[in-house]
């Protein structure tokens, strides 16, 4: 595969990971975003639920009233009295006691259980009309557009308003006249069958907010938290899987007993180089490297010393040949190493240097003994009539058999290529 092709398996873990980081905390932030809007919707629910039921408490308060004429209560001292016409009978009362009672319609009860309603919930509940008997019954702004809505047809009206001094939810019901209100009401008999007012309830959605703020509170740490476990996870296995990949990344590419480059990576990077070498007429040369007597070696000393001395031959080219030059085992006790940008001559210079430093590194055994190992060194370059990969190592491994041929323990060039 061309190294422009070539992908980098843990470039592209990190990316994957990158993406699934993106998404994680995509879908969380639009799960958190979704339960909070649906607990605030569920709060408003229960507000509006509220509402409802104190309406129709009321208005079976207010039926139970109206249905027996009013309810007699012993007022105290100071305490309005109830607004009822005067020729109302009976609308004051003295018991055998001597206990004076007065008769309070259903808006008089109703009005005087709304301020304790209102001091311990904040909710408050009325009745309301255009034409009321009681001041305090006039309607305020948005009660007038919910009457005019009730008269226009609308069976019921309701919404959250805010008043400046905090939310609200608003419910307001019809009330149409009964043949039992004009008792009370007989101005309005020409009226029967109009809407004469409204059952007003308010609840104080402050509360709600309240619990809204804690549960969003709730919300966003148990949220939090679970982006951060995920984020983590996800970090823990990017970096694991990285060095995962790098591990059989380099297992796939590198001779396990040496750390060069293994046959086939060694061959993949020359398939490069000579294509670049064609295409930019750059120099190239390189070295098939051979120990000599190797057989002798694990044959007299073991595999252990043999393996050894793999690893001091490795150890030694490492460190002579350049950083952009590239040295693999081939095979057994050969090694080939790839000289960039460099000419047949340079390369022959670079081959001596190393067959003497191999020469003068000895190879430690058991018993404090060491031992002296040689090469043998075939050098080829580069050239227009031998631009194939296989041509040039064919050549190197020509002259490594000719170098071998004449007494090994020496570097032979193969001049065809000499740049």
């Amino acid at each position: 595969m061309p190294p422009s092709e070539k992908i980098n398996k843990v470039r592209l873990l990190q990316i994957i990971v990158g993406i699934v980081a993106v998404v994680w905390t995509g879908i969380l932030f639009s799960l958190y975003l979704w339960a909070a809007s649906a607990e605030r919707d569920h709060l408003s629910k229960v507000a509006a639920l509220r509402a409802e039921s104190v309406a129709n408490h009321t208005q079976a308060l207010r039926g139970w009233i109206g249905g027996h004429g009013g309810v007699y209560v012993e007022m105290n001292a100071g305490e309005e009295q109830s607004y009822l016409p005067g020729n109302i009978p009976e609308s004051e009362i003295a018991t055998p006691s001597g206990r004076k009672l007065s008769l309070l319609s259903s808006s008089a009860v109703l009005a005087k259980i709304s301020k304790e309603f209102k001091r311990g919930s904040g909710d408050h509940v009325r009745l309301i009309s255009k034409q009321p008997m009681n001041p305090d019954n006039m309607p305020d702004e948005w009660e007038e557009k919910a009457l005019e809505a009730l008269e226009g047809g609308a069976k019921k009206v309701e919404g959250f308003v805010d008043d400046g001094m905090g939310s609200m939810f608003r419910l307001m019901y019809p009330m149409e006249l009964q043949p039992r209100c004009l008792r009370c009401h007989d101005y309005l008999v020409d009226t029967l069958t109009k809407l004469v007012g409204g059952l007003s309830v308010t609840v104080d959605k402050v509360p709600y907010d309240r619990q809204y703020d804690k549960i969003l509170h709730q919300l966003s740490l148990g949220y939090f938290g679970i982006w951060v476990v995920g984020i983590v996870s996800l970090g823990v296995f990017g970096v694991f899987g990285s060095r995962l990949l790098r591990r059989i990344e380099y297992a796939s590419t590198h001779d396990g007993l040496t750390g060069l480059k293994n046959r086939h990576e060694i061959e993949r990077q020359l398939n490069v180089e000579c294509a670049r070498a064609e295409r930019y007429h750059r120099q190239l040369s390189v070295m098939m490297l051979d120990i000599d007597h190797f057989k002798e070696v694990n044959d007299t000393y073991g595999h252990q010393a043999g393996d050894e001395a793999l690893r001091v031959v490795a150890e030694t080219v490492r460190k002579m040949i350049r950083k952009p030059d590239i040295a693999g085992r081939y095979g057994g006790e050969e090694f080939l190493i790839l000289v960039t940008e460099t000419s047949t001559e340079g390369a022959s210079n670079l081959a001596q240097r190393l067959n003497a430093a191999i020469k003068a590194t000895p190879i430690a055994l058991p018993d404090n003994k060491t031992l002296s190992l040689t090469v043998s060194i075939g050098v080829a370059s580069w050239s227009p009539e031998r631009k194939l990969p296989s041509a040039l190592i064919n050549s190197a491994d020509e002259a490594l058999y000719r170098a071998k041929e004449s007494g090994r323990d020496r570097v032979d060039v193969d001049m065809t290529g000499q740049a």
